[in-house]
């Protein structure tokens, strides 16, 4: 049996050793698993605040000089959802992305313009000549029956 002192609330504490000794008291720190957390717990502070030591005046110019030339306000942020973003991939888009595009430009639908009606629990964009391009103008709000109706023209 080896004991040791809890690092947090300072308790002597044995244990026996299921490893060669050496690896256990190097990992035993706490007398339990309530002490090993607290350190975690909402309102405690972090390791680091407040320390700015590891920065070295080195790694500072490095930081600076990789960031050099790159924007990082609003205007850049705002062109990120269009053609200017890096990721953007036009019509080669999947069928979800295209869709989740299509939502977020045309809004949610509420009604069903083949049966008109609005009770209904589910609303969907269809594409109305089934080639699925980044044309606003080719999406018809349908209900998910009318929806099926359409795709598979029953």
């Amino acid at each position: 049996m080896l004991y040791k002192n809890c690092v947090t609330c300072g308790k002597v504490f044995y244990k026996h050793p299921n490893k060669s000794i050496k690896q256990w008291t190097e990992e035993s720190k706490y007398c339990s698993r309530s002490c090993s957390q607290t350190i975690f717990k909402k309102g405690s502070l972090p390791w680091n605040k407040g320390r700015n030591d590891w920065i070295t005046d080195r790694i500072r110019e490095k930081m600076s000089e990789a960031n050099k030339g790159k924007h990082h306000g609003k205007e850049f942020k705002k062109g990120r959802n269009n053609e200017q973003c890096w990721n953007w991939k036009g019509d080669k888009v999947s069928y979800v992305s295209l869709h989740t595009w299509v939502s977020r430009h045309l809004g949610r639908p509420k009604k069903c313009v083949s049966c008109g009606r609005t009770d209904k629990k589910k609303y969907e964009w269809a594409n109305k000549d089934h080639k699925y391009r980044r044309n606003l103008k080719d999406y018809i709000r349908l209900c998910t029956s009318c929806h099926r109706k359409y795709d598979f023209n029953l």
